[in-house]
């Protein structure tokens, strides 16, 4: 489960950076 949770929070991370670019 907690695997699960740096899954998302990476493409998250990913999402806001490709977001400020």
């Amino acid at each position: 489960m907690k695997s699960f949770v740096i899954f998302v929070a990476l493409i998250v991370a990913t999402v806001l950076v490709a977001a400020a670019n």
